[in-house]
């Protein structure tokens, strides 16, 4: 903790046990240190990683994989020699919105492929007061900036 004295910041030295610990005084991670001690999983291991070369693969490699006379393996054959299965995904998703149209998964692949439509507000002040607008807008940056420290606090434990 920092203490004041005469207006002058005191910060106290870290404790005898930071490089056991990895932290720092206010118990942070140092740099090159993380809670994490076997570190992140390599991109193979992870699922993002596994996500990512399974739907690279093309549908008879996948089939290869996981048995081509399962029943999954059956299904991938049925599909285009050497296409990626994300494309084969992609496709069969398209499909089903045509055939059965879900404007949450319209909107995600939307947002997605095209990014994010910016939110657009209007203010409509006709039932109030200038003061009651600015009063109201206070309140939302208040509320704005008391999470944001509540978040800082709890980052700082």
């Amino acid at each position: 903790m920092t203490k004041t004295t005469d207006n002058k910041s005191i910060t106290p030295a870290p404790p005898d046990n930071t490089l056991e610990t990895g932290r720092d005084h206010h118990g942070r991670w140092l740099p090159g240190q993380s809670g994490n001690m076997n570190g992140r999983p390599s991109d193979g291991s992870s699922w993002t990683g596994v996500i990512r070369s399974l739907a690279d693969m093309s549908a008879e490699e996948l089939a290869d994989q996981v048995g081509p006379t399962s029943e999954l393996g059956k299904e991938l054959l049925k599909h285009p020699h050497g296409t990626p299965l994300k494309k084969l995904i992609i496709a069969k998703t398209l499909n089903n919105l045509l055939k059965e149209p879900q404007p949450g998964l319209l909107a995600e692949i939307l947002n997605r492929s095209e990014g994010r439509t910016p939110l657009r507000m209007e203010v409509n002040n006709s039932e109030m007061s200038e003061q009651e607008v600015e009063t109201r807008i206070a309140a939302i940056f208040e509320r704005a900036r008391a999470r944001l420290e509540a978040q800082n606090d709890e980052n700082d434990k």
